[in-house]
């Protein structure tokens, strides 16, 4: 049975596709709609799932896919990594909200252990944004735990 990419056929530059369906692995009720889907020889759904850093992508109708280059690889790791450090600095801003209410009721000190470690998890996010080649490979500032 086939296996399909589904892409925008309105888009004629080369876009990244990520849906793939393999109708011989699993029974979909419902697939987009048939301009949609491109149909996949053998070869390419068995490089796509052993592992290979490939970009898949469409243009002008025509599937087609190449290696990713270590540095394609990294730039997408530095978009994943910074999107989970706005993720992190905007939910952070909601940490530091509580920890002013807290210190406006008289339960933290301004200058305190907790409201620091705030303050200083959200310094570390910053200056780890404005580096311009970040080591992706380091873990992420660890949310300090308040206790209110």
């Amino acid at each position: 049975m086939p296996k399909y990419v589904k892409y925008n056929p309105e888009i004629k530059e080369e876009q990244r596709v990520f849906e793939f369906y393999d109708t011989d692995f699993a029974h979909y009720p419902t697939l987009p709609d048939k301009n949609l889907l491109l149909e996949l020889t053998e070869e390419q759904w068995n490089a796509r799932i052993n592992g290979k850093l490939y970009v898949w992508s469409v243009t002008n109708d025509v599937f087609h896919e190449h290696e990713d280059t270590p540095e394609e690889v990294y730039q997408q790791s530095v978009e994943d990594y910074r999107k989970e450090l706005h993720y992190k600095l905007g939910s952070s801003q909601n940490l530091l909200h509580l920890v002013h209410e807290a210190v406006l009721m008289g339960e933290l000190e301004i200058n305190g252990p907790e409201a620091q470690a705030v303050v200083t998890y959200r310094r570390a996010l910053k200056a780890e944004l404005a580096v311009e080649r970040p080591d992706v490979t380091k873990p992420l500032p660890e949310e300090p735990k308040i206790n209110l």
